[in-house]
């Protein structure tokens, strides 16, 4: 049974909303002491009613927090509903993990984090950091559903904040109905962080727009049958070729009873490391994607032979490129077969028929997770980075919607200052006050107090991952000496934050040119040192080829001199990214430089593999032509 509405929650591609705007946020300034402020003529004064200051945190919708496989949850909705939501993205993850094996999905550096609320958004006036609910529609291709057509609804906004290193979501429960098992997916964004990355042929299959497993992530078929919600099966979209259109009409053939045989590219163009072109595009992407279902939810899902010669498939397409001969090696069979196999599936079992898991997650997957009321430290660094990275995000071309971002960032990390110290709230920092020349006779306030800026220190944050959030923040508006106090507290406690290694080592280098006198631009090793240690400290954590490329400029950019450690560390990450023909080359170029040929031909060898245009060739060949012909081992 699949109820209508209740079904298949969403594609998790990068989705999330904004919310800030009913969070009570402090100023910019304290009470100074009376007679200090009588000292100092200049201060700046402004009237403030008397108040007293307790120590009891009033709230009327408190935040509370969960942490649970690799996500933490802020939420201010009930704890059934928050833990209904943790539920749906474990039943992901356990999903993903049954479909696809675990190297595909590493773990991210540090947790995803979700903001869950359920405000009333018809009550609250319509601005950018406005909540955005789910919103349940039919799939685009309800046609490739099959029997479950006109049942299932999914959700699918790809809206998201994200910084590199982390993925931020929100989500406003309040008119989605808790009541039914629901399946939340990251796959899009984990499959990403795979790394040698899977080969293009393999992501289209997957989570292509058009024709992927997970372009719209999976339903779960479920009953009520013994008083309690009891899962079945997953179920997905089923295959569409090329279009709507075209799937309908080859739907229409078969049902005729003709002897249907669908063209296909030749799996050696399947696999071909030079683009399909626009022409073929569709087609490519609609094959990828059969493939994938038949090796992993199909035929190859039944027979371990097949399910393992598609696993080795795959490994070595990480690494090296794909010809009939690796083929056959993994397979035991050429191109044909499984050419002859693809056609047969598409036309009996894949074509507009969907696809489906039996579902067997243990109930110990869903272990008992604790919801506690939420620290200012946990509210300021996930929702204040969450801001962050959305006005980010927004830059200059947004006008005010970024900067309203920033600016919301900015108090919800105050408040988080403000309570970690027992400080209490105070005025809005973005309010400009003209200097109050004394008190106003006919004034029952009192006497005037004096206001001191008021400054966030970085040891006085008790939690390095906040340090970092706000290191970020000020970085981000670009107060890069406020920023490098907060950031170098974060890597001194060596927090898990990539992002934060990489904002500091762009800090370091600014300053360091900054003061340089040289012609050329070159750090000194002195300068150079601690920002390679930063870049490499980032890349354990999150290896990426633009920070390959970023710590192989630094080494070229200084006078710092490689030692052999250091060349065997580059060319060991560089072949992380076999497809980034320009990092495979600069990485080959740099190692040749330092005298170090070996790794270099290795390179060269990797980026010929994956060339397939002549100018890339070339230079490469060029490269190797300038070694010496007795190359030294790091």
């Amino acid at each position: 049974m699949v109820p209508p509405m209740n079904i298949a929650l969403m594609r998790h591609r990068l989705f999330a909303v904004f919310w800030g705007t009913s969070l009570f946020l402090g100023g910019l300034a304290r009470a100074d002491d009376a007679a200090e402020a009588a000292a100092s003529m200049n201060a700046r004064v402004i009237r403030m009613q008397r108040f007293i200051v307790s120590a009891t945190r009033i709230e009327k919708n408190p935040w509370r927090y969960a942490s649970a496989q690799g996500f933490e949850i802020l939420s201010r909705t009930s704890d059934s509903r928050t833990l209904w939501w943790l539920d749906a993205i474990r039943r992901g993850l356990w999903l993903e993990g049954e479909v696809m094996p675990a190297d595909w999905l590493p773990a991210p550096p540090l947790p995803y984090t979700v903001i869950l609320d359920e405000a009333d958004l018809t009550k609250i006036a319509v601005g950018p950091l406005q909540s955005h609910p789910i919103d349940y529609r039919p799939p685009r291709d309800d046609a490739a559903w099959g029997q479950f057509r006109g049942y299932v609804n999914t959700f699918a906004d790809e809206s998201g904040a994200s910084d590199g290193d982390t993925v931020s979501n929100d989500v406003n429960l309040r008119s989605v109905d808790a009541s039914a098992p629901v399946y939340a997916t990251m796959s899009v964004e984990r499959l990403s962080r795979c790394t040698p990355a899977l080969p293009p042929w393999l992501l289209a299959g997957l989570v292509g727009k058009h024709c992927g497993l997970f372009r719209e992530s999976f339903a779960l078929d479920w009953t009520t049958e013994g008083g309690t919600p009891e899962i079945k099966a997953a179920v997905g979209p089923g295959t569409i070729w090329i279009s709507l259109k075209d799937t309908k009409a080859l739907l229409h053939a078969i049902g005729n009873g003709g002897n249907v045989l669908v063209p296909m590219l030749p799996l050696g163009r399947l696999f071909a490391e030079e683009p399909p072109s626009h022409q073929d595009a569709l087609l490519w992407e609609s094959e990828a994607a059969l493939f994938a279902r038949w090796a992993l939810l199909g035929p190859g899902r039944q027979d371990p032979a097949v399910h393992r010669a598609f696993l080795e498939l795959a490994r070595r397409a990480r690494i090296e490129p794909i010809n009939e001969r690796i083929f056959s090696e993994c397979f035991g069979h050429g191109y044909a077969d499984t050419l002859s196999a693809l056609q047969r599936y598409l036309v009996k079992d894949a074509l507009g028929k969907p696809m489906s898991v039996a579902w067997a997650m243990p109930r110990s997957y869903l272990e008992e997770v604790k919801i506690t009321e939420a620290t200012s430290d946990q509210i300021g660094r996930i929702l204040g980075d969450r801001l962050r990275m959305e006005g980010d995000a927004l830059g200059d071309g947004y006008g005010e919607l970024g900067r309203d971002f920033l600016l919301s960032a900015g108090r919800t990390l105050e408040r988080a200052y403000r309570n970690d110290n027992g400080l209490p709230p105070d005025v809005d920092p973005s309010v400009e006050r003209a200097p109050s020349p004394g008190p106003s006779p006919h004034s029952t306030l009192g006497p005037p107090i004096g206001m001191k800026p008021f400054v966030v220190t970085a040891d006085h944050l008790h939690d390095p991952r906040l340090q970092a959030v706000y290191g970020l923040y000020e970085h981000d508006l670009g107060n890069n000496l406020l920023a490098r106090d907060f950031l170098e507290a974060a890597v001194r406690s060596r927090v898990v934050r990539p992002k934060a290694y990489l904002a500091l080592a762009d800090i370091l280098d600014a300053q360091a040119k900054l003061v340089s006198t040289r012609e050329d631009e070159k750090l000194s090793e002195e300068q150079a040192g601690p920002i390679l240690k930063l870049l490499n400290a980032a890349f354990q954590q999150a290896p990426t080829a633009d920070l390959c490329s970023r710590i192989i400029e630094t080494w070229e950019g200084s006078d710092a001199k490689p030692a052999e450690e250091d060349i065997a560390r580059i060319a060991e990450d560089a072949a992380l990214f076999p497809r980034d023909l320009d990092l495979v080359y600069g990485a080959a170029a740099f190692c040749a430089q330092a005298g170090y040929d070996a790794p270099a031909v290795k390179l060269i060898k990797m980026g010929l593999g994956f060339a397939t245009y002549d100018f890339d060739k070339d230079d490469f060949e060029q490269l190797r032509s300038t070694l010496r012909s007795q190359p030294k081992t790091p």
